[in-house]
């Protein structure tokens, strides 16, 4: 059971891409799943604006290429107009910088195309609920890329927010965890609790550490030490 996403009341999701294979793949996944819906599609930039202002989307999947732009002037579209709608790339483009851009556009997943072999409609209703998802090997580059970076720099020049020190045992095995890669699923396993269990830690984590993405989280944790 999640916070959102019961069947009798499915997260509306929409899709924006031109690459048929994954519109087919995730197309199948959601509306096989009784807690989630897809309810639009569209292959460009234009389209996905008209999508976007025609329909009452939760999550919003879009591809970074388009047949008529890119997912980026998709991201900055929403900023604009549905600031709080739960964003998604799925993507074959592994670039860091990619990747960061999207997270700083306000995506709160990004996933690859290549390595994902996880559920479509685990990682939206993981966003949905207040959680974010990165593919597993991705995610570690990025917290390797952050640590270096003059970003990191700025956290360790920082003063870490005092209610670190409320961070339970439970959140501290949840952080290390993350750090690895892991999926919210994945923890779940390991600890023997329930996704939605986790994804409240995450979220408690985020508010704890002033954060927004489990990179930034770990990062966070791990130049002060909490890890």
């Amino acid at each position: 059971m999640f916070l959102m996403g019961q069947v009798d009341r499915p997260i509306r999701v929409a899709l924006v891409t031109q690459d048929a294979h994954l519109r087919l793949a995730v197309t199948q996944e959601l509306l096989a799943d009784g807690r989630t819906d897809l309810i639009g599609h569209a292959t460009g930039v234009r389209e996905g604006r008209r999508l976007i202002n025609s329909r009452d989307i939760d999550v919003l999947m879009v591809d970074l290429h388009l047949s008529d732009g890119t997912g980026f002037q998709v991201l900055e579209y929403i900023k604009q107009t549905r600031p709080m709608m739960e964003v998604i790339v799925v993507s074959s483009c592994d670039d860091e910088d990619h990747v960061l851009r999207a997270f700083r556009s306000g995506a709160n997943g990004f996933l690859l195309k290549s390595s994902w072999f996880g559920s479509h409609v685990e990682a939206v209703l993981q966003v949905v609920n207040g959680g974010a998802v990165v593919t597993p090997s991705l995610l570690r580059r990025l917290v390797r890329r952050l640590r270096a970076s003059a970003g990191t720099e700025a956290f360790a020049n920082s003063e870490l927010p005092a209610e670190r020190d409320t961070l339970s045992e439970r959140e501290k095995d949840v952080l290390r965890m993350l750090a690895k890669g892991m999926t919210s699923a994945q923890v779940a396993i390991q600890l023997s609790i329930g996704e939605q269990t986790v994804n409240s830690h995450v979220r408690s984590i985020y508010r704890k550490l002033k954060v927004h993405t489990r990179a930034q989280a770990v990062v966070m944790a791990s130049n002060f030490g909490v890890l």
